[in-house]
């Protein structure tokens, strides 16, 4: 378990409720706040409302999400980490998705250690900048700009 002040709050979009659970518990697991969405909809919402760190949504075809919600995830949450999973992994895909607002692409099924050690890599990321502070002695959260 990972310190409160260096948890991520990561959002999981995912249609399949066996792997949103499967998702959610990994992720709790090694101490991350976690919210859920299982469409587009309820995914547009909390990204409306919450601020995040991380974004990890399904895409793909077949009654997957459609990588069209990308570039409004990345609207809604401009500073956060997006990544994309699929199992339709094709080149074209991947192309698609980086270009939709995607930073960082996926290929499904993937294995629970692998994402574990992903997220811990873009905690690390994050942790880079904590310890920088503005002018106003405020503590900068990310590198993009936001401002705790």
């Amino acid at each position: 378990m990972i310190p409160d002040d260096t948890s991520l709050r990561i959002l999981i979009i995912e249609k399949d409720e066996d792997m949103l659970d499967l998702l959610e518990d990994e992720i709790k697991e090694i101490g991350h706040s976690v919210t859920r969405a299982t469409g587009e909809a309820s995914a547009i919402l909390e990204a409306s409302v919450r601020r995040f760190d991380v974004v990890i949504t399904e895409v793909g075809m077949f009654g997957a999400i459609e990588p069209g919600i990308l570039s409004s995830l990345k609207k809604f949450q401009p500073s956060a980490s997006i990544v994309a999973m699929t199992s339709f992994g094709t080149e074209t895909m991947i192309r698609e998705v980086l270009r939709k607002g995607a930073d960082y692409y996926l290929a499904k099924p993937i294995l629970m250690e692998t994402l574990n050690d992903f997220i811990k890599h873009l905690g690390r990321e994050r942790m880079k900048v904590l310890g920088k502070r503005d002018s106003l002695r405020r503590r900068i959260t990310r590198l993009k700009g936001d401002i705790e």
